[in-house]
């Protein structure tokens, strides 16, 4: 087994029984396709990558999808109003970077 803290990650433990950890959004990020996979929420996210370029407000998510018109949205955006059920299981990217609500 993996320790990933090893890696400087902390697993992110989700219990049935916790109502707030429940109404937690979940987001699947990978880079450079899969070369590194992450599971976040939106403050882990944050937290991990705030001092990089990520959360620019010159930079747009994209999200194409063969049944609606392309949406842009910035990061900071995305992770507000991604708790639509409409968000679930879509993929948005940004050049290197894909960010996909899994729960």
């Amino acid at each position: 087994m993996t320790n990933f803290t090893t890696f400087g990650f902390k697993p992110l433990i989700l219990r049935s029984n916790d109502e707030s950890k429940n109404s937690l959004s979940i987001y699947l990020c990978r880079w450079n396709e899969n070369d590194i996979v992450e599971i976040h929420t939106s403050d882990t996210l944050y937290d991990h990558y705030k001092d990089t370029n990520l959360f620019d407000d010159n930079e747009k998510l994209q999200h194409f999808s063969p049944n609606s018109l392309p949406m842009t949205l910035y990061l900071s955006a995305y992770l507000d109003v991604s708790d639509d059920d409409a968000f679930l299981n879509q993929d948005f990217e940004l050049d290197n970077f894909t960010i996909r609500r899994i729960q």
